[in-house]
């Protein structure tokens, strides 16, 4: 019996949704078909049916989570006014997101795998950090200098989750992404 699109679509929804879980909290070396399959109640050969290839699925993966992370810059520009990158900082930087490997954000967990994958998917990856800088910046100020420092939150965010991760002592990790969050409101600047 044959899948119908809508039900292809969504196996193929599911499968991209559950890869970038999976890369997130396992990495991509650690991650292969078998469990992607498995996590979505697929068989292998179904995966096949929707991606030639883990780089590809992993392709789809960089980009839907680029797709959440654009969504909440958009949700801090919403509850925010003035400089509101301090609320995307502020939000990022959270023991709550810390916590949260797999449903967190790409870019603490997966900007290493994107640097080594194939081209296609290494621009991609350049290509959407960019839209993403370039969406912060509208919170970071006015002047020349905004889309730069909407280039460095990013990467303090990304930086600092990724360490506060690694710190087995709590205090010290809640410690690392305090002084991140002063940092990143130093660097955006008040009203």
């Amino acid at each position: 019996m044959r899948m119908s699109a809508d039900n292809k679509d969504k196996a193929r929804v599911a499968i991209v949704d559950a890869a970038g879980r999976l890369f997130r909290e396992h990495g991509v070396a650690a991650t292969g078909i078998d469990g992607i399959a498995r996590e979505t109640g697929q068989t292998s050969g179904a995966f096949y049916a929707h991606f030639p290839s883990k780089a590809d699925v992993f392709r789809d993966a960089v980009e839907a989570g680029f797709v959440r992370l654009l969504a909440g810059v958009r949700r801090s520009r919403e509850t925010g006014r003035g400089r509101w990158a301090n609320v995307f900082a502020r939000a990022y930087l959270s023991p709550a997101r810390r916590d949260a490997v797999g449903q967190g954000c790409l870019l603490p967990t997966l900007a290493n795998d994107a640097a080594r994958a194939n081209g296609e998917t290494h621009r991609l990856f350049g290509r959407q950090l960019t839209a993403a800088a370039n969406e912060l910046a509208e919170g970071c100020g006015e002047g020349d200098r905004a889309e730069d420092r909407a280039l460095a939150i990013l990467a303090l965010c990304a930086g600092g989750i990724m360490l506060a991760r690694a710190i087995p002592d709590q205090a010290t990790s809640d410690r690392m992404l305090k002084a991140c969050r002063e940092a990143a409101a130093e660097l955006i600047g008040e009203e």
